[in-house]
């Protein structure tokens, strides 16, 4: 849309046709008036460990193209921030992203070279000779902000990392293992989030896994603690290799599975084994090898309320990120779903038996995990404005509302019915 400020009136120029993922902009673009184009950062808006993308596009055509690679950014209503600046002096655009936790901020900065083309003229918008300065003033305020509420945590005050709950430490009574816990001669594996695996000499070794062994393995590990039989010989062939010939299929499996075992037998002692009914599974029972999956498991398979220990412990599950965030197999998506659903499902009962006046944290705590795997649950939003006003931080509170609002828009086309001041006189 243009803008006429001489006639006040608004126009309509074109349409730009949708980015595959739902994505939204940074907080500014940069435009190069030499030829009317712009540089913006555009971000998924449904995926809390995203990413920053540098496109280009014109302000007198839809097209756009992507450049350079993507910069990690994890997205959280109003605990992240993310903007695009402009350097006359290095001739680089400089991406800033910004992420609040536990009344601490983390400040990233990046730079980006230019596409040779661009000329950048004096007529930006951006006082762009200052961005040094003022990067170093964000900087600087921030520290300013945290040294004091520090401070003031130190008096008793209410202050905003108690509003937005610290990290609650796991008790040492809780049945579940705290697989953060660094133990001598133990195995990692990281589902939750990013795909991670630590050997027993605290190695990273995730890079030992190619795509197509680290897909072979999730294939029999989940199946090994779905159904403790694990898979047929058929089914990974149908799944890894579908349309081979079968003297090439099985090739390609047995290569790959003697490749896959001796990652096993060396970094984890765990056992690949092929029972006589023909199906793979690994034996990792009686070992020093601890799966976050397999601990959300064994709480979920609790029959009735959770304990709050478990319930917190589910919590810093969804912390660390959706369950195997970066890895799209068809097959997987079953699993995600059904962790998804369960979480929520296990929050939810949480939230309508927890007192919102006597623990408004831990509300906001809950309700923040529901968010990060479901942006747009109504019930999750509503209990932690609900928390956020009992705890007397109304605005924050309103800027949750109008987030989820602004996101229930562009996903249905509609407005949200509920207004936040019936939301606020529940609270």
């Amino acid at each position: 849309m243009a803008f006429s400020l001489k006639n006040k009136i608004f126009q309509k120029k074109f349409d730009i046709s949708p980015n595959p993922e739902d994505s939204a902009f940074s907080n500014s673009i940069v435009i190069d008036p030499s030829d009317r184009s712009y540089y913006g950062l555009t971000f998924p808006i449904f995926s809390y460990n995203g990413h920053l993308q540098l496109i280009k596009g014109s302000l007198d055509s839809p097209g756009y193209r992507v450049l350079g690679s993507r910069i990690p950014f994890q997205f959280q209503d109003i605990s992240s921030f993310s903007d695009l600046y402009f350097s006359r002096l290095y001739k680089k655009l400089i991406a800033v992203t910004i992420k609040n936790e536990n009344g601490k901020s983390q400040i990233k900065v990046f730079t980006l070279s230019l596409p040779p083309d661009m000329q950048v003229e004096s007529g930006f918008s951006h006082k762009n000779k200052w961005w040094l300065i003022l990067l170093i003033g964000v900087i600087a305020i921030s520290f300013a902000v945290l040294a004091v509420a520090t401070f003031r945590r130190k008096k008793k005050t209410i202050t905003w990392s108690e509003v937005e709950p610290k990290s609650l430490k796991y008790p040492a009574e809780s049945p579940a293992l705290n697989i953060d816990k660094a133990r001598s001669n133990t195995c990692y594996l990281h589902f939750f989030g990013d795909f991670q695996v630590i050997n027993s000499s605290g190695k990273d070794v995730t890079r030992k896994f190619t795509p197509l062994l680290k897909e072979l393995f999730l294939l029999i590990w989940l199946n090994s603690i779905k159904n403790d039989t694990g898979i047929s010989n058929e089914k990974i062939i149908q799944t890894l290799w579908p349309g081979f010939q079968e003297s090439s299929a099985q090739n390609n499996k047995a290569v790959n599975i003697a490749k896959l075992r001796a990652i096993l037998t060396e970094n984890f002692s765990c056992t690949l084994t092929y029972k006589n009914t023909g199906y793979w599974r690994i034996d990792y029972k009686n070992r020093n090898v601890i799966n976050d999956y397999f601990e959300f498991i064994k709480i979920t398979s609790i029959k009735g309320e959770l304990s709050k220990p478990d319930i917190l412990k589910l919590v810093e599950f969804s912390k660390k990120g959706q369950f195997l965030g970066n890895l799209k197999y068809n097959w997987l998506e079953e699993y995600k779903v059904s962790v998804a659903n369960e979480m929520i499902s296990r929050f939810v009962k949480y939230l309508r038996v927890i007192s919102l006046k006597e623990e408004p944290d831990q509300v906001i705590e809950i309700a923040n995990a529901i968010l990060n795997i479901d942006n747009l649950n109504e019930e999750a939003m509503e209990n932690k404005c609900k928390g956020l006003i009992t705890l007397g931080r109304h605005t924050v509170a309103k800027e949750v509302y109008d987030q989820f609002a602004r996101e229930f828009r562009i996903l249905y086309n509609a407005e949200y019915e509920k207004s936040f001041t019936s939301i606020a006189g529940q609270a």
